[in-house]
Parts: structure tokens; sequence; C-alpha cells
């Protein structure tokens, strides 16, 4: 059983019963039949994380989970570092610890087995696909044959705990846990590629870095968390090795392990890093969980102008007879997260040179602890592979916050590339803000042109689309395969998301992520008897989304104008479109907190929408 006391903690009791729990738990008390134990904030964060994980894990590794944070409890120097963090903390405020990994360590490894059973599937229906589509004919039907990733699991090599705080339209602050780790995994492997001109083996795979759970707005009640987050910060590091025959030649591979690398990032970056995040909802009594915490609001943004560059390296040859100097066509591709821009190229200079028109570009920044900003120099090929001039990483956290009128020399800074040469450049960061005071003193500065254009942020949630017809008639409309699809557009962004199965309940109100549907699922998903009539009935008219299109506006947004359409995924084309609206985002500048939750007629459907608008601090 356990027991809260709100002042202490959370004071928990449970028995010894489970050898596990004995074998892997070796503390002064491990023969003990019960023992009393009071979890802080770091303690109480990651306990409630192993309560929710171990709920669908195998082999009953709850007590295991338990004995885990039992651990971090019991350890006077985690309790040393526990006592000194303040209960009202403010955003960002970092346990500056580094917990104990080991026998998070053992509980991978237990897992191991289900871990990798979930990454064969993901290659064989998606990384498999996106393979074929970039190999040359002779492998365009190369896919995955044996698959076996050894006994190495995934290692955990640092654990850090932070404390979270964003602004919340509903209760003015969002407070959350952030659990860090860097996590790599480094083994031998023996993956099997094969097509008819090849037989092709993955020896040796190396993945590396920063996974975050992010456990969302604290509850005072169970399941004490509106949901749970995964994500990465930052592109993890993906290397392979690789070794066989090509058209029964041994060949160098080193293209296909480059290829293969960024095909795995790219399946990463789409699913599981900044901004797109894998979340578990918890709280089903909130509506709006999937906007809270199945996102990751911006902090901020980024505001970079690249001026120009020195001492670049030659890249390109010389022509015979003195007719050109060894020289390049180099430009900048600037990245934060997974956003790139580039600037125009330059061409035949080393030393080139960008208008502030023409070199400054907006990113918004998810995490302002974590992401980084690159400056990627290169120089441009017609006909094979651009070459790398040198590269230049910075921590957003290091930019200066921008001020009202602030003079553009004291953000510029010149500084070394990883190569040869020097880059100058000008980066600043800016908070966003969700408040209706700031918004209209920043559109005034929008009017007065007073100093630098203050930047506004829309976030639109589709939540659901709800067909205003009988049961009957939504079977009809449901038999044929496929689903539908929400385009959303607002100046020259577009977004298009794919509707999602219904959420299902679990034990303690816990939900299940939103799966992603190949079929529209309106028929009860596990045969008959599985939901209820009155459930099915529900989910018979309603088609969820729950996806958020976030937006940097480029204009002014009492001008801008967000376009969605909804249409039906298949073959033919007729019928497709179920319709179409406008949302004018001048609608949030009067509404309260700057966000509205709205039901719009769309066709014969009803199309219900969060949105909310944000505005830099000034």
């Amino acid at each position: 059983m356990i027991h809260f006391v709100p002042k202490r903690g959370l004071r928990c009791f449970f028995c010894c019963e489970s050898r596990q729990l004995t074998k892997t738990f070796q503390g002064p008390a491990a023969n003990q039949q019960s023992q009393h134990l009071t979890l802080g904030p770091r303690q109480l964060s990651l306990t409630l994380l192993s309560f929710v994980l171990a709920s669908a894990l195998p082999r009953n590794l709850l007590s295991f989970l338990v004995a885990f944070g039992v651990f971090l409890s019991t350890s006077p120097r985690r309790r040393e570092a526990r006592e000194a963090i303040p209960i009202d903390g403010s955003n960002a405020e970092s346990t500056g610890d580094v917990a104990e990994v080991s026998l998070l360590n053992i509980a991978v490894q237990e897992m191991w087995p289900e871990i990798t059973s979930f990454i064969r599937t993901v290659l064989k229906e998606t990384v498999e696909e996106a393979i074929q589509t970039r190999m040359p004919w002779f492998l365009s039907s190369l896919g995955f044959g044996r698959i076996s990733f050894g006994d190495a699991a995934l290692k955990v090599e640092e654990l850090n705990v932070e404390r979270l705080a964003q602004e919340s339209y509903k209760d003015g602050e969002m407070r959350s846990f952030k659990v860090s780790s860097l996590v790599a995994w480094d083994a031998d492997v023996d993956v099997a590629l094969t097509a008819p001109f090849a037989a092709i083996s993955a020896e040796h795979v190396l993945v590396k870095g920063r996974l975050d759970v992010c456990l969302q707005q604290i509850l005072p009640r169970p399941p004490f968390f509106t949901g749970i987050t995964f994500y990465f910060a930052e592109l993890p590091t993906v290397q392979l090795t690789l070794d066989g025959t090509l058209m029964g030649l041994r060949v160098s591979l080193l293209w296909l392990e480059k290829i293969l690398a960024e095909i795995i990032q790219k399946q990463l970056a789409e699913q599981i890093v900044l901004p797109a995040v894998a979340a578990v909802l918890l709280d089903v009594t909130n509506d709006d969980a999937w906007f809270e915490a199945g996102n990751m609001f911006p902090e901020g943004i980024c505001t970079v102008v690249v001026l120009q560059a020195e001492d670049l390296a030659a890249k390109d040859l010389a022509l015979p007879f003195g007719l050109s100097q060894p020289s390049s066509d180099p430009y900048c591709e600037v990245t934060l997260g997974t956003s790139h821009w580039r600037t125009p190229v330059r061409p035949q200079n080393l030393n080139p040179k960008w208008l502030p028109a023409e070199g400054t570009r907006q990113f918004l920044v998810h995490s302002r602890s974590e992401q980084q900003l690159q400056l990627h120099f290169y120089d441009e090929n017609p006909y094979t592979e651009d070459v790398s001039l040198g590269y230049l990483s910075l921590p957003v956290s290091e930019l200066p916050a921008e001020v009202i009128n602030m003079e553009p020399t004291l953000a510029t800074r010149r500084m070394a590339l990883s190569q040869q040469g020097f880059v100058t450049f000008s980066g600043t960061w800016s908070e966003l803000k969700l408040d209706e005071t700031n918004l209209r003193r920043q559109l005034r500065r929008l009017d007065e042109r007073c100093g630098r254009r203050p930047a506004f942020v829309v976030l639109i949630g589709i939540d659901s689309c709800i067909f205003m017809e009988g049961k009957e008639e939504a079977r009809a409309r449901a038999k044929p395969r496929g689903s539908y699809f929400c385009k959303t557009t607002c100046e020259e962004h577009e977004e298009t998301y794919r509707s999602r199965s219904a959420r299902k309940k679990g034990r303690y109100g816990a939900t299940a992520w939103w799966r992603r549907s190949t079929v529209v699922d309106v028929g009860r998903p596990g045969g008959p008897g599985s939901e209820s009539d009155e459930e099915e009935e529900v989910e018979d008219n309603t088609v969820h989304f729950q996806a958020t299109f976030t937006h940097l506006i480029q204009g002014d947004p009492r001008s801008a104008v967000c376009h969605l359409k909804i249409e039906r995924g298949g073959a033919l084309p007729v019928g497709k479109e179920v319709g179409q609206l406008d949302f004018p985002i001048y609608r949030l500048i009067s509404a309260q907190a700057n966000t509205t939750k709205v039901v719009l007629p769309l066709g014969t459907a009803k199309l219900s929408l969060l949105a909310q608008l944000r505005a830099t601090a000034g």
C-alpha cells in the first residue's frame, strides 16, 4: 500500500516478497520483510515513472524498479542532493547530481528481448521501405533477412533530473520533471541485407545520444502526471559497419553505411527528435491532455544572421594554364534540431559575405538547455556530393537574450571553424510567453516599427473530426481501407497529419499512446465483446488526430490565416475531400489567455480545434 505525505514527499510501504527484488537490491534491509522510506521530488519522479513503465513490462519487473527508486532514496549522497533542492523551484533548475545507473542498466538488460522485438518490427515496416527508395536500381529490392542484435543491451551512462515549469492557459503554470539520460548502444550484431545482386550484413552498430523522459504537469491525485513524453533533444549519432559482396565482388561499402545511417537518423527525427515526441497520456479525465502533455511547446526563438566567412579551404582544383585559381563555391547550412536552412551560394569565393536580408533566419527552440546551433559550410558541387569546409557548434544557452533596441554589434561574434577559417555571425535568443499583456505590447511594437521585429508563434491543435451521421452510415463510410488526413497550411508552411485510432482506457486511467492507424478503426479492435456498444458508437462518428501544428508567423498575426483541409486516404480521388475551412489568427488576440477551443463546421462534419498564440517577451 502507498501513503502520501504532502510536505515530506511520498511515503511508500511495500513488502519484499519478490525474489528478484531481494536479488537485485542488496541494501542493508534487503532481508527484512518491510521497510519505511520517504521519497523526495527526485525519487518521486523516478519511482512514479517506474510504476508507469512497469505496468507494461514482462517478468514482473515492478518490484525491481521500485527497488531502483529505493536505492536512490537511501543513498546518503542522493539524500543530500535531494534536500538541497528548493521545493518551489523555477524553470530548468537542475539538481546537478548524477544518479547511479547500474540498476537501471540491469532493467534494460531484462527488457532487451522485448525491445529488440520492437526494433525488428520497425526495421521491417518502416526502415526497409525507406532504404529501397534510396538505393540504386541493382539494390532497389534490398530488404532485411536475418536480424539478430546479440546480448549486448543499450547502456545508460548518465542520469540527471531537472525541474521544469511552463506557462499553461488553464492553471497559469505547469510544473514537470525531466529525467535526462545519456544512452549508448555499442554492440556486435548480425543483420542480413539481401537483394538479387548483393549479400550484405551489418556486423557492428553504434547509437549514442541524450534521451529525455519528461513527466508532464504534476497532479495532486493519481496518476500524479498528465502524461509522459520521450524524445531526443539532438539527433543521436548512428554508425554502422557493413561487410559483404555486390554482384559477387567484395567492395567498399562506406557509401552504403552512410546512406543507411542517414535513413535511420531520418526515421528517428520524424518520430522522437524534437519537436517530434513519443508520448503516453495518463490523465484520461483531462480532455486536453493530448495538447498539454502530448507536445513539447517551444521555449523561444533563436535569430541567426550569417554575415561572412574568412579564409575558407579551397576544394575546387585550378584549371590549367592559369585559367583559374583553386577556390570553392561556399554556402552555409544552419541547423537547429531538425530544422535546416542554407544561405545563397557565393561562387569562387574563399571570403564570402551575405547581406542581413539574405543571411537571417529564425528558429523555434524547444529546449534551450540542450539544443545546439550549428553552422556548417560546404563547397557546392553540381555533379558530386558537396564537400565540407568546416563547422561550428554552439549551445543555444550561450546566446545572449535579445532586448528592445539592442545594438546588432553586441550579439556579433567571430569564431573559428573546425577545419580552417572563421565565421562572423550574430545569434540572439528571445523567450516566448503566453501572456495577454505581453502580446498587446508586442503588437504595438509591430505597429510602431521600433527596434527588432517581435516574433509570434501560433499553435493549432487539431483534436478530432466528428461526422454528423448515424451509426449505420458511419459503418458504411468506414468499410473501404484508408485513413484520414488533415492538411494544415499557414503562410508558406504546410504540414499533413494522419488520423490515429481512438484512445483505449487502461488500469488506473492510464492511456495508451495514440497509435497511428492504417485504416480508420471504428469497429471493436479486440473482437466481439471487447468494447461496450456506447464507446463503439462514439468512435463510429469520430476521427482522431490529436496533432499540433506549430508555426512561426512571418507577417502580421492579425492578417495571418490558417487553412485546414480534411481528406480521406485511398486510391480513388472521388469523394476524398471531407471539407476545408479557414481559421483567422486574429481571433486569438482577444481570447482569454490568447487560447480558444472551438468546434467549426466542416462540410458534413465538425472539426474540433484548440488554438493558441504566443509572442516573444519584451
